[in-house]
């Protein structure tokens, strides 16, 4: 996978006829899996990255937590670790147990704002140590909380000066594109590895 499809894994393009079910997760929607793959139980491939987008308020972090809550009593994930990266704090008043279930609640990692970097890096970094640990089911919210490293010591830098926010916007938009090219392209090929999934919530 070149740095150019890292935009990421589109399940629409894969062809699933006649590979076994243990190669998907389920999503617990079976329109959702239809769509996608025209298999109920069967929704994202393991050892892919997909790109969960939408608005504000729209539901991407509760579908998040309903896929892992899938996950974490599907027979063919029985050895995959379930992980919420939760920067937006967007599950953080949610009551798992009550609404999933103790096992779902038991099994669950979460992880709060202050147990997660803050850069881009860091966060691959995060998700690389993760999976080689044990094969896992990631999802983060969200990369719109994230900045690459020289981003984030650019701006400390620029606030000291005073420079001028548009300016400062402009110039962190470029490094953190880049900066998230430079990170896939190691991440991929871990979570391919370990047939993990990390699924990636953002508004853009």
């Amino acid at each position: 996978m070149n740095e150019d499809e890292l935009n990421l894994v589109n399940p629409y393009e894969f062809t699933v006829d006649g590979e076994p079910d243990e190669n998907f997760i389920p999503s617990g929607l079976p329109t959702l899996d239809l769509l996608l793959t025209n298999r109920v139980g069967c929704c994202f491939r393991k050892g892919t990255v997909v790109r969960l987008i939408g608005d504000s308020g729209s539901g991407k972090s509760m579908l998040g937590m309903h896929l892992l809550a899938t996950v974490a009593k599907d027979k063919n994930c029985k050895d995959y670790a379930i992980h919420y990266f939760d920067r937006e704090m967007g599950i953080v008043t949610l009551p798992v147990a009550q609404r999933f279930g103790k096992d779902v609640a038991d099994k669950l990692n979460y992880w709060s704002v202050d147990d997660l970097p803050d850069t881009i890096e860091g966060m691959h970094q995060l998700i690389r140590e993760t999976c080689l640990k044990q094969p896992s089911i990631i999802v983060i919210d969200s990369l719109d909380t994230l900045l690459a490293e020289k981003e984030k010591a650019f701006i400390e830098e620029s606030e000291k000066l005073r420079k001028d926010n548009k300016t400062v916007g402009e110039a962190s938009m470029c490094l953190s594109a880049r900066a998230s090219k430079l990170a896939w392209k190691s991440t991929n090929a871990v979570v391919a590895q370990t047939r993990s999934i990390v699924i990636m919530i953002s508004q853009t």
